[in-house]
């Protein structure tokens, strides 16, 4: 059966403190730069609530996908555990 990793070692700890960190100076630098720009305070508003739409819809699409590639997991190695338990019905030489 092959090698499949499991959740806490798929990625590394300077990994995940990476993507945060990115995350945050780019949500930040985001934010001055809405914050400083030469336009009225609505259009201020406006691109602000805009940025956190965004933010939002990224943070739940990430987690759908997560979800989804889970649940693939879960059919395979069911439906591989299957395939496993047929074979070793019909071949007597398999333990």
């Amino acid at each position: 059966m092959a090698y499949e990793p499991t959740p806490s070692s798929m990625h590394s700890p300077s990994w995940v403190a990476f993507t945060q960190i990115n995350f945050g100076i780019s949500t930040i630098a985001m934010a001055t730069a809405i914050w400083s720009m030469s336009a009225d305070t609505w259009v201020r508003a406006f691109l602000a609530l805009g940025m956190l739409a965004v933010i939002g819809s990224t943070i739940t699409m990430t987690k759908t996908v997560r979800d989804m590639h889970e649940a693939g997991r879960v059919s395979s190695k069911v439906e591989t555990a299957k395939v496993e338990r047929l074979l070793t019905d019909l071949d007597p030489t398999m333990p």
